[in-house]
């Protein structure tokens, strides 16, 4: 198959959708008709739609063909400001504290927490390798764990997986944690102090910023693209003075709550500009094993030649959200943030990791994984055509290749806060965008949970949303 014809077929037929040629709702010719109309192998046909399919442009109907789908217009911001805002001591604990009672409500649809839903993960075969890891050596139920690194089968396992994804890391350099939140609060605290200030994205995923609180941080807010993640040329500004940062807290794989997706180049760029600038990188990967195309993105520690950077990662998301069981590959940090570790949580269970480990190396979650990435991508495909569906036509959307959050922007003006209050009222919750930076630029936005199946239920919830969208009233700008 000529991997340049099928781009140059799909982005044909992209342009032809692109200037009205051919319309929302259009069906196109089968497989093989193209194949007829274009002089095209079986495979490159299948390649041009699949190609056209990812990039949003079509949709597969069972049993009855592709169809163009309906688009809303791009999210892609005018150019990002180069200039970063000032970095200031982050309050936030108490407005999400407040965000996460009125969700827990029984009753609601919930859209607001990044949560996938439970019938995701493979719960019985999870089970079955915890009664093997048990049957093999009992004492991992009854020893206690004197060694709080981690089980050394569980950090083989995982620096072999990031070695597949092309990052040489040694198992002795990777720490096992209670999932990947304990991981970045371990991170934060090995390389800043209280009043220290640390880069972070705008909009970001608001646990980040409850860390940043927690241990005392300020934060400097970058703008970030909701397609190709955080502005290279705002970090450079920011940190051409010494010694002003002291870390950059980036999510550059499949980021929450915009999905977007650092290029290699960038990330490669990054790494050498901030190890320079001797800037720790405290990378958190939770959602780099969930690219929707299939193909595991890069992280920035695969350009990580000096131990600099902090990679953190965890199985939460895509396996086992109850195991919570995570990793970071610590760098020269690593001694460090073993003693962190020892003071404060100790082991994580060792039982835990042991059923991981042999999962992980005989082939099982890569089987899951495909599985995971192709309902994620039909998930967040069926809640962006609902959004576009019955929102206003002004409404925009990110357009994530992985992960499972969507963002959605409304007209300017309008607010999502009173969208969600009035929402809740009505059985629906969903994440304001005001949660996710330290201003209110991102009002106007909110962000939805596409992990879990699109139903009747949902796509009721998101007629609510699209019907208060309509009218809500505006705030002032």
């Amino acid at each position: 198959m000529d991997d340049f014809l099928y781009r140059s077929v799909g982005s044909n037929i992209a342009q032809a959708i692109g200037e009205g040629a051919l319309k929302a709702g259009d069906r196109l010719p089968s497989v093989r008709s193209l194949c007829r109309e274009r002089d095209l192998s079986l495979a490159t046909a299948v390649a041009a739609y699949r190609w056209l399919e990812m990039e949003g442009y079509i949709e597969a109907r069972p049993r009855s063909g592709y169809f163009v789908r309906a688009r809303s217009a791009p999210l892609r911001p005018a150019k990002a400001p180069v200039q970063a805002a000032q970095a200031r001591l982050v309050g936030v604990s108490a407005r999400n504290m407040r965000l996460f009672e009125t969700q827990r409500q029984p009753g609601v649809v919930q859209l607001g927490m990044a949560i996938p839903e439970p019938a995701l993960f493979p719960a019985e075969i999870l089970r079955r390798h915890l009664n093997q890891a048990a049957l093999r050596d009992p004492e991992l139920l009854t020893r206690y764990p004197a060694d709080a690194r981690g089980l050394p089968a569980f950090k083989n396992a995982v620096a072999r997986r990031l070695a597949a994804a092309g990052t040489a890391v040694s198992p002795e350099e990777i720490v096992v944690t209670a999932g990947c939140a304990e991981a970045i609060n371990l991170a934060l605290r090995a390389v800043t102090r209280p009043g220290d200030t640390v880069l972070v994205e705008a909009p970001t995923y608001y646990g980040l910023l409850q860390m940043l609180e927690t241990h005392g941080l300020k934060a400097l807010e970058i703008p970030s693209d909701p397609f190709s993640g955080p502005s290279i040329a705002a970090i450079e500004a920011a940190t051409r003075e010494p010694g002003k940062v002291q870390a950059a807290l980036l999510v550059p794989n499949f980021a929450n709550p915009t999905g977007s997706l650092m290029a290699p180049a960038d990330k490669s760029k990054l790494a050498a500009l901030l190890a320079e600038r001797d800037i720790c990188i405290i990378e958190d990967d939770v959602y780099g094993d969930m690219s929707h195309s299939g193909e595991r993105p890069p992280l920035i520690k695969r350009w990580d030649g000096a131990g600099q950077h902090i990679a953190c990662g965890s199985f939460n998301k895509s396996l086992a959200p109850g195991f919570r069981i995570g990793w970071m590959a610590a760098g020269r940090y690593r001694q460090k943030i073993e003693g962190l570790k020892f003071e404060s949580t100790n082991a994580a269970p060792p039982i835990l990791q042991a059923a991981l480990a042999a999962y992980l190396d005989g082939g099982g979650f890569d089987r899951h994984l495909a599985r995971l990435r192709e309902q994620l991508r039909r998930h967040t495909a069926r809640m962006a055509q609902l959004v576009v569906d019955h929102f206003p036509p002004e409404t925009r959307l990110s357009e994530p290749k992985g992960g499972f959050v969507l963002w959605v922007e409304l007209a300017p003006g309008k607010n999502a806060d009173e969208i969600a209050d009035r929402a809740l009222k009505q059985g629906v919750a969903i994440a304001p965008g005001s949660l996710f930076s330290l201003d209110d630029r991102f009002r106007h936005c909110m962000r939805l949970n596409c992990g879990q199946a699109i139903g009747p239920e949902i796509e009721a919830a998101i007629k609510t949303l699209g019907a208060l969208a309509r009218g809500v009233v505006r705030y002032s700008v």
